[in-house]
């Protein structure tokens, strides 16, 4: 990376580390001692007022409390200036837990390594939570090794130092990969305890099945994974791995914080099989999730390598899963297309010759075009000698080919409902949904998606049935739409007490500043 310096009094910048929307990691070193630091910067961050920047102290003064523990990286300090704001720790020798899974490489971590970062990391939230310091933000890039197999925990996401960034919005800095290992909870900006014990416990379903319990590309389409879906069962992945694997982390990813471990010490308990109380919990199926192209941990290749043979059973098992839908519905649809062929072969049987009484009814029903008084005769009420006398209408077998086709025809409306152009457009298909409203400043933001019902992408173009109201934010909303429910396709960044509509297909989304929060 090209070296960057800042001006940070007893410091000297030797390198740019990270490079993030808010802040910066450095790699440098204290001129009196030759000590090697990180300094992470908030150029952003402003605190003028001193209770703030006490509130601040206080929370580093709370992290120091933990620098004893040997899987901790050390907290030096706090600088305010005119820099913004810089925490100083201490640096790690080696490289971060996301260099290692990223270097294909070196051997992927073997069961015992894996375990015993998994109990490093943990043993450091347990201290972490006794102190009453939350770390939410538990993923590889937090993970440093001091030496070969010590690995230590860096960058807690504290509370008031992301409060002191001016325009500071939550959902950037949660983009992937950092959103594979957030919570349900903490996408919505409630942090506890639980969401370390989450977080976790996704590292750990990496580590020990070399990827993560959801793939996708966007924030947006994780956050309906955690929401909604539980993980593939970590033995499917990787049959060898111990029998209290699977109950332990399944448990630990439950979507309800309440029905997790009371603490992080439980679930390493579970997870060593020391806790035999830890129920199997089985992964629940998710209704109308969002679909989105999906992909692997990129950089987990060799991971994927080593496994290939074991992945086996998992995609057997997903094919019986596939076989077992189908078989469902042939059981249900194959009754329905029995009973329907049986109706359509008996509607298409040669009708024998009626009775005179009803031949008549049905002679007299094609021939009242003309204005005689037969629909009493057509209703079969007492049906009278003037209309069974009638020879000259006998001759209808050859009438009646002419007579039955005629209903057939009539039918020629369905061409014209299988193919309509309104349809072909989306007009039916699509629908606007407001998704949720964030603080911009003194302004908000409002997101919105669509939900488009058909199975291919239709368009409809700008005008009055695809409009944005007030007119002065037209042109955001999109105009072609992909089949499936699609999050986060648009912003309209709009004023305080003002109303946002969406008018698509005749149907409506309103947004304001009293939405659900994002």
């Amino acid at each position: 990376m090209p070296q960057e310096k800042i001006q940070l009094n007893g410091y000297e910048i030797t390198e740019t580390v990270f490079r993030g929307h808010y802040s910066t990691l450095y790699r440098g070193a204290a001129r009196d001692d030759k000590r090697p630091v990180f300094i992470r910067n908030w150029p952003m961050a402003h605190i003028a007022s001193e209770r703030k920047q006490q509130r601040l102290q206080d929370e580093v003064e709370k992290l120091k409390s933990l620098n004893e523990h040997p899987h901790i990286l050390d907290t030096y300090e706090l600088v305010i200036g005119e820099q913004g704001m810089a925490l100083v720790s201490e640096a790690a020798q080696q490289v971060s837990l996301q260099a290692r899974l990223a270097d294909t490489s070196r051997v992927p971590f073997a069961q015992e390594e894996a375990f015993a970062i998994i109990e490093q990391i943990g043993s450091a939230l347990v201290v972490a939570h006794e102190q009453g310091v939350v770390h939410a933000n538990v993923t590889p890039e937090t993970i440093y090794f001091r030496q070969e197999g010590e690995a230590a925990l860096t960058d807690f996401r504290l509370r008031n130092m992301t409060g002191a960034i001016s325009d500071y919005h939550a959902y950037i800095e949660e983009a992937v990969p950092r959103s594979l290992y957030m919570a349900p909870e903490q996408f919505e900006g409630r942090v506890s305890q639980a969401v370390d014990q989450y977080a976790l416990a996704c590292l750990a379903y990496m580590l020990l099945t070399g990827r993560a319990p959801f793939a996708g590309t966007a924030r947006a389409t994780l956050l309906q994974k955690h929401k909604n879906e539980m993980p593939v069962p970590p033995s499917r992945v990787r049959p060898n791995l111990p029998a209290s694997v699977d109950p332990a982390l399944l448990r630990a990813l439950e979507k309800e914080p309440s029905r997790r471990f009371p603490d992080v010490q439980s679930f390493l308990a579970a997870l060593k099989g020391e806790d035999k109380e830890a129920p199997l919990i089985l992964p629940a199926s998710a209704a109308g999730s969002p679909e989105e192209p999906t992909q692997e941990f990129a950089a987990l290749s060799a991971v994927t390598r080593e496994t290939s043979p074991a992945l086996a059973p998992n995609i057997g098992d997903n094919h019986e899963k596939k076989l077992s839908k189908k078989k469902l519905l042939l059981s249900v649809l194959l009754p329905l297309l029995a009973l329907l062929v049986i109706v359509t072969t008996i509607l298409a049987l040669p009708r024998p010759a009626l009775p005179p009484l009803l031949q008549a009814v049905e002679i007299n029903v094609v021939t009242t075009i003309a204005p005689t008084p037969t629909p009493v005769i057509t209703r079969g009420v007492t049906p009278t000698s003037t209309v069974q006398p009638s020879p000259t209408l006998r001759p209808l077998p050859t009438s009646k080919p002419t007579s039955i086709p005629k209903p057939i025809p009539t039918p020629t409306t369905q061409p014209v409902q299988t193919t309509p152009t309104q349809i072909a457009q989306g007009q039916g298909n699509v629908s606007p949904v407001f998704e949720c409203v964030q603080p911009h400043g003194n302004k908000y933001d409002a997101y919105f998606g669509y939900n488009n019902s058909g199975s291919s992408t239709v368009t409809i173009p700008q005008g009055s049935t695809n409009m944005l109201i007030p007119e002065q934010y037209n042109g955001s909303q999109p105009t072609v739409f992909n089949p499936g429910r699609q999050y986060h396709v648009f912003r309209v960044t709009f004023s305080n007490g003002e109303i946002v509509m969406w008018a698509l297909n005749y149907k409506m989304a309103t947004g304001s500043q009293f939405g659900p929060g994002c």
